[in-house]
């Protein structure tokens, strides 16, 4: 009875070990797959601007990484990535969904003020002002010691007087430089 029992336990044991060692190859794999991937284009992300169905790809890697993995320390990481190309390549409502993600859903994540600014521009540049404006506020509530604090804070000025688009932005800034001189 009791070598039964131990026979039954030990392929249990096995059973579970096969199924997390195949977990974690599946899951290097797709790192893998991630790595050779960001490897093979322009660091700046010039490839995935020229070619966005190079950033389809990219993002589409990284957010089935963070689907698959979703407590994996690369999970955030990811989902801040694919925000940050799909904001580069002008997918703002793409950008803005992805920042969400890692914002409502990885408290503590170490690059929270980049995914905060992420959001924040991507609002921007789709000419939301006003959720531009409130993500501009919370970063600044969150983050009042960060450098660009007294930018964002002037950017807000801007987006008030209704400078929405950069051009908007640029020839408020003259005019204001004008006014002072």
């Amino acid at each position: 009875m009791k070598k039964g029992f131990f026979i039954i336990l030990t392929a249990a044991a096995l059973l579970v070990f096969a199924g997390c060692n195949n977990t974690q190859k599946k899951r290097d794999k797709a790192a893998d797959k991630i790595a050779a991937y960001e490897n093979s284009h322009d660091p700046l992300g010039i490839d995935y601007v020229r070619n966005p169905a190079s950033a389809d790809t990219i993002i589409d890697l990284y957010v089935a990484f963070a689907d698959s993995y979703p407590d994996d320390s690369l999970a955030p990481f990811c989902l801040q990535k694919a925000a940050n190309v799909a904001c580069l390549v002008g997918s703002f409502d793409k950008a803005i969904e992805l920042s969400g993600r890692v914002i409502d859903g990885y408290r503590g994540f170490e690059a929270m003020d980049d995914c905060m600014l992420t959001q924040a521009k991507a609002y921007e540049f789709s000419e939301q002002p006003e959720e531009a404006k409130a993500a501009y506020q919370r970063f600044i509530a969150e983050y009042p010691n960060h450098p660009l604090t007294e930018d964002l804070k002037r950017t807000i000025t801007l987006l008030d007087m209704g400078a929405v688009t950069p051009e908007e932005q640029l020839a408020a800034i003259l005019a204001e430089k004008e006014n002072n001189e």
